[in-house]
């Protein structure tokens, strides 16, 4: 049977903590440009469909909302992001103290929960920026609660809303499938495994199934270009992340105050049988998916949301056994350091002070914001510089999503990166404007090749994809652009 007690009241201060973190970010989306995910998701948006290589649905369609609601400029739609993102990161701390309550946490506890889910440094970006992560930590805290909810009531439709939050989560990110099947997992490891006797689990199953079909039959019908996406990327996952790095940074992900709550969670999930087993196993089984593989390390972020939620409660314990000189220092420790992490992870500070501090050797996202309409400026340069119109070719989703979004008169953009690749030229060019591929595979593609400009950083960092770049006019083509196309793939 379920740990479960009866739920406590809820606590006005963790709800405070909640509007304060939805505040924070409302207040800071305007001082920083699009990250190159959310200028490429927002291109994703134009291009919409059941599926991609690299994404599932649901992220670039809501950026197709906000890019047609009404009068939406480019910067509007990126602030419509960034709200997305701030509402979906508010709610994913708000549910981890909802867990918190679930299980019997009392109002401490649930301060406790919110505080550690608010400073996490992995939920604070995904909070400022919009990314496919952000939609997948909401549906993961959203699909354990219910599904600790459906544990207790032993009810159809709380099993139904379970499978729902699960079946969305997959459609903002295929990752979710770790969830799903750590979940199982967990069910037939914990004194929880009489749950499966019941209709609950597998009508849960039944509906995530349903919810994720249409993109399962696009991928079906496509060649699986997620399996091969997840083959080609996994080569660049490799060379920049060892299995002892992705373990190394997880107290950076997850803030070190976080981290000790989480293991804290982690020790009680598995001393116990019910359902907080459950969400240990979940944990541990993910950690083992993405450690073994391996796989980004942010990638574990969503599963120590309800070891955070389990934890809370003896950090909640112990901290009420303290003076309350002891608590006042800790809180004010606690909130100062997430003060730091939220400046140090978000880039409201100005990038040269970023730089100044070398916070790019900690937080290499910094070098991924970037002036993306200087990007495209300088494309339309070296095409004026050409004096006639030519297609562009890019290896960058960064530098093609800038093109299409800022770049005409030019061309739409050809590129073999990502999703791109799914988007093969309607005709095979004599000469074309070229930027990011490899010099070698350049000139196997052009018989002649001349620097006409170069893209660069402002602040002259090097993102490792967009800047800097030379851009080339490529003439006397040696081969049909078409039949070339599969070694212009990128995955990354």
């Amino acid at each position: 049977m379920s740990s479960i007690p009866d739920a406590p009241q809820r606590c006005p201060w963790a709800l405070a903590i909640v509007f304060g973190k939805l505040l924070l970010h409302l207040f800071t989306i305007g001082l920083y440009d699009f990250h190159r995910d959310e200028i490429y998701l927002l291109v994703c948006g134009r291009h919409l469909g059941w599926g991609s290589p690299d994404h599932a649905p649901l992220a670039p369609a809501l950026s197709w909302l906000l890019g047609h609601l009404p009068n939406q400029s480019v910067a509007a739609s990126l602030t419509g992001q960034r709200v997305v993102a701030a509402l979906a990161g508010t709610a994913t701390v708000w549910w981890t103290a909802r867990l918190t309550r679930r299980l019997g946490g009392n109002r401490n506890a649930q301060r406790v929960a919110a505080a550690s889910a608010l400073i996490a440094p992995a939920l604070l970006f995904q909070s400022g920026v919009y990314t496919t992560g952000t939609l997948d930590a909401l549906c993961w805290i959203a699909a354990c609660d219910l599904t600790a909810a459906a544990m207790r009531s032993h009810r159809a439709p709380s099993w139904l809303l379970a499978g729902g939050a699960l079946g969305l989560g997959l459609l903002a990110k295929y990752t979710a499938v770790l969830c799903g099947a750590g979940l199982a997992i967990g069910l037939c490891a914990s004194s929880e495994r009489e749950q499966l006797r019941r209709s609950g689990p597998w009508l849960a199953l039944g509906v995530a199934v349903v919810v994720v079909l249409p993109n399962l039959l696009w991928q079906a019908t496509h060649a699986l270009p997620a399996l091969r996406f997840a083959v080609g990327s996994h080569a660049s996952i490799v060379l920049r992340f060892s299995r002892l790095e992705v373990l190394a940074v997880q107290p950076m992900i997850m803030h070190p105050f976080s981290f000790v709550v989480t293991v804290i969670g982690l020790a009680t999930a598995l001393r116990l049988q019910g359902v907080e087993r459950v969400f240990g196993i979940l944990f541990l089984f993910t950690l083992a998916i993405v450690v073994v593989v391996p796989g980004k390390p942010h990638y574990v972020m969503p599963a120590y949301l309800p070891l955070i939620a389990i934890g809370a409660r003896s950090v909640a314990a112990w901290l009420e056994r303290r003076s309350k000189a002891t608590r006042v220092a800790l809180t004010a420790g606690w909130f100062a350091s997430g003060a730091v992490a939220f400046l140090l992870t978000v880039p409201v500070l100005p990038l040269p002070t970023l730089l100044h501090l070398r916070v790019d050797r900690i937080n290499s996202e910094v070098v991924q914001f970037a002036d993306w309409r200087a990007v495209a400026a300088e494309v339309r340069r070296a095409q004026s510089s050409v004096g006639r119109p030519l297609p562009v070719l890019t290896d960058s989703y960064g530098t093609a999503a800038a093109i299409e979004l800022y770049g005409p008169p030019l061309l739409p953009p050809w590129s073999g990166a990502n999703s791109f690749y799914l988007r093969l030229p309607t005709y095979d060019p004599n000469e074309l404007i070229a930027a990011g591929y490899p010099e070698p595979l350049l000139d196997a593609l052009c018989g002649r090749r001349t620097a006409v400009g170069k893209i660069v950083s402002p602040s002259g960092l090097d993102n490792r994809y967009d800047f800097p770049r030379t851009i080339w006019l490529c003439t006397d083509l040696r081969s049909s652009l078409r039949a070339f196309w599969p070694r212009l793939r990128r995955f990354d």
